[in-house]
């Protein structure tokens, strides 16, 4: 991308890959050093959970900050009032999922008790941990709105990580019990999000105070606001469940040890999808005020260049893991003992990537007139997810998870490419986008043959170079990325020049 956008994503990507690195010590080696695999499955499947009723309890505000601020946006009014909206709205839902946990406790724990009847005794910590994660996500999502990701990007991806690493230190040093460790969970989000509302305040002339009448005066602002969000909350709990529908089934169906080793390849495998946390943070503002001009060539310039970019970097993320996904495990401790996890990995990874292949494509169809049929395409998703979980996860355990978790994605991606080629006559898969992942699947067949027969680690450190650096040069010397060459570019200008 080009200006702002490729500036911003630039230093974001710093900030997730530096994060990746603390998330790669306390992931890899902190937590299973620490704690069980029963103990680290019970913690990960805790904030997995949290964060999925957390997107319930937003009702939706996600997009809709970013597609109706700019009917608010105005400094000099204290951006009318939007701060009220971005409060009392997900604190409805709060309330909402609060109360359903509640009501439906027995029926919640009865389901989970068979395999895990650990996590009974942590339960009501999810209602803290849901309100302070849901005003994270929604702090989170207005600065990025204002165009501002840096900040609230390195609490996400760095100060949450270090503070979970300390808990985690604290239980191993035992000046804290297993009971306590989980405890401070929720404290870590309610430091954060104080944190994120702080940033705002400082940047940000926005008011509290709703102005109704120029909410009024907007022409069928209310009912179309209402009238979006309502669909995007049911979209974004099928969503949300689609993405945690596999640890919640492998909890109930194999127990928190699984859990705690399917969590790992799960970790990894999120590595890929980084660079769509910061290109898509700072597209999707620009792609909300594109389709709200109705620029439609802007729109396939984001389209074109998301899918590229992300499928690019992210596939080579997934070489790297994947030519050190040995290593990971030996040097990890009780390597042995998560290493059953290792073709989640792969089958996980390649279900990212069917994802960053779809570039803005959910975003787009989000904010078009036709956004209620992303409710569909999840709900669909979601019964795809159901049955193909309790298909495989019995025949083949975590690899089956992963299979059932990648092959939903791709066929929501399918789906959601086809919904968008209909309405805008738009296809993201240019002729660059094929070159390169037919480049991308020869790197893997080399990775595979480049051995040096009983030196692990010097096999995976010499391809770690080799093959990233050939990657690397045909995408420079062939143009595959614009984007990627011009970075490539501020790179070699720091390299001294002989003469």
């Amino acid at each position: 991308m080009q200006g702002k956008i490729a500036k911003q994503s630039f230093w974001a990507s710093i900030i997730n890959y530096s994060g990746s690195a603390i998330g790669l010590f306390t992931t890899f080696y902190l937590f299973p050093l620490v704690y069980t695999e029963e103990q680290n499955g019970l913690i990960r499947f805790f904030i997995e959970q949290g964060a999925l009723l957390a997107g319930v309890a937003q009702l939706g505000t996600g997009y809709s900050i970013w597609k109706f601020f700019p009917q608010f946006k105005n400094a000099d009014k204290k951006h009318n009032g939007a701060g009220f909206w971005l409060l009392a709205i997900p604190f409805a839902g709060f309330l909402i999922v609060a109360a359903a946990l509640l009501l439906f406790q027995g029926d919640i724990l009865a389901y989970l008790s068979p395999k895990s009847p650990q996590f009974s005794a942590y339960f009501p910590l999810l209602i803290p941990f849901i309100f302070f994660f849901v005003y994270n996500n929604v702090f989170e999502i207005f600065s990025a709105s204002l165009g501002n990701i840096l900040y609230s990007s390195f609490l996400r991806e760095n100060v949450v990580r270090i503070a979970l690493g300390i808990i985690g230190f604290l239980f191993y040093l035992q000046v804290i019990d297993f009971n306590a460790a989980v405890k401070f969970t929720p404290a870590v989000y309610a430091f954060t999000a104080a944190l994120n509302l702080y940033f705002i305040l400082r940047t940000t002339q926005i008011g509290f105070k709703p102005d109704f009448i120029f909410v009024k005066n907007q022409s069928g602002l209310t009912q179309s606001f209402s009238r979006y969000s309502g669909y995007l909350f049911l979209t974004s709990v099928a969503n949300l469940i689609v993405q945690r529908l596999d640890f919640l089934m492998v909890t109930a169906m194999k127990g928190f040890a699984s859990t705690g080793i399917y969590s790992i390849a799960v970790n990894m495998a999120v590595l890929i999808e980084i660079p769509t946390r910061s290109i898509l943070q700072i597209s999707n503002p620009v792609l909300a005020e594109a389709m709200h001009r109705h620029d439609h060539k802007e729109m396939k310039r984001l389209y074109e260049k998301t899918t590229l970019n992300q499928f690019l970097i992210g596939a080579l993320v997934l070489l790297i893991i994947w030519i050190n996904i040995d290593v990971f495990y030996l040097l990890m401790p009780n390597g042995e003992k998560y290493a059953p996890g290792k073709y989640a990995v792969l089958l996980l990874g390649i279900g990212k990537l069917f994802l960053l292949l779809q570039g803005n494509s959910s975003a787009i169809l989000t904010f078009s007139k036709k956004y209620y049929l992303s409710l569909i395409v999840n709900l669909a998703s979601v019964a795809a997810g159901i049955a193909l979980n309790n298909a495989l996860i019995p025949v083949w355990g975590l690899e089956g998870a992963a299979a059932a978790t990648a092959m939903t994605w791709l066929a929501g991606a399918v789906v959601t490419g086809f919904i968008i080629y209909s309405m805008y006559r738009m296809n993201p898969y240019t002729a660059k986008v094929i070159y390169s992942a037919g480049f991308i699947a020869l790197l893997f067949v080399l990775n595979a043959f480049l051995k040096i027969p009983n030196h692990l680690i010097i096999s995976a450190a010499l391809k770690s170079i080799l093959l990233p650096a050939i990657a690397l040069w045909v995408i420079y010397r062939f143009r595959l990325s614009e984007d990627i060459r011009s970075i490539l570019n501020k790179a070699l200008a720091f390299i001294p020049k002989r003469g």
